[in-house]
C-alpha cells in the first residue's frame, strides 16, 4: 500500500488549509470518500479492512501524522488530524512555494485566469493548461511531469475573481470529466 502517498496528500491539503484561512494550533477534519483511498493506497479495500488498516498505519510509527483519528460512515471516511499535528506541519514540513504563490493570487480581489496561468509557466515550461470542454470548470491546469506539484487544477472564472478546486489525478480521471 502506498501509505506515503496518501500522506503526502493529507500534508498537502492541511498546507492548502492553513496558506488559506491562517495557521491556527487547531484540530482539522478532512473528508475522503473510499473509492479515492483506495486509489491513492493502490488498494481495493472493503470498508472494514480499510478502517483496520488506517489505524493500524496511523498508530505507527512510520508516520509524522501519528495520532490521526480514523472514522468512518458508509464509505465516507473522516481524518482527524490533531492539533499537535498540525502544527508539527506547519513547524517543521516546509511550503511549496507554487501552492504558496497560486493561492494568494486566488485569495487576491480580481484575480485573473491569466495571473494563475502565469504562475503555473513561472514555475515549468512543462505545463498543460486550457480551455475545458465541460459545463464543471473553465480551465484545467498541472504540470506534466507533476514535479513541482501533481495535482490537477480546475478553475473557473466567475468575473470578478476565479475559484479552484485541486484533485489528485485519480480522482480527477474517476471523474470523467
Amino acid at each position: 500500500m502506498n501509505y506515503e502517498k496518501l500522506e503526502k496528500n493529507i500534508i498537502n491539503i492541511v498546507k492548502e488549509n492553513q496558506l488559506k484561512l491562517g495557521y491556527r494550533r487547531e484540530k482539522m477534519q478532512l473528508f475522503y470518500p473510499m473509492s479515492s483511498i483506495n486509489r491513492v493506497l493502490d488498494t481495493n479495500l472493503a470498508v472494514d479492512q480499510m478502517q483496520a488498516a488506517l489505524f493500524d498505519y496511523f498508530s505507527s510509527d512510520l508516520t509524522c501524522l501519528k495520532d490521526t483519528g480514523i472514522s468512518h460512515k458508509g464509505e465516507r471516511f473522516m481524518f482527524l488530524i490533531s492539533e499537535e499535528t498540525c502544527e508539527y506541519v506547519h513547524d517543521n514540513i516546509p511550503q511549496q512555494d507554487f501552492m504558496k504563490d497560486f493561492i494568494h493570487a486566488v485569495a487576491e480581489h480580481g484575480c485573473t485566469v491569466d495571473k494563475l496561468r502565469d504562475i503555473f509557466y513561472s514555475y515549468s515550461d512543462r505545463v498543460y493548461f486550457e480551455k475545458a470542454d465541460n459545463r464543471e470548470f473553465d480551465y484545467l491546469a498541472y504540470f506534466l511531469d507533476g514535479d513541482i506539484d501533481d495535482a490537477m487544477y480546475c478553475i473557473t472564472d466567475e468575473g470578478h475573481h476565479v475559484i479552484y478546486h485541486r484533485y489528485t489525478r485519480e480522482d480527477y480521471a474517476d471523474f470523467g470529466f
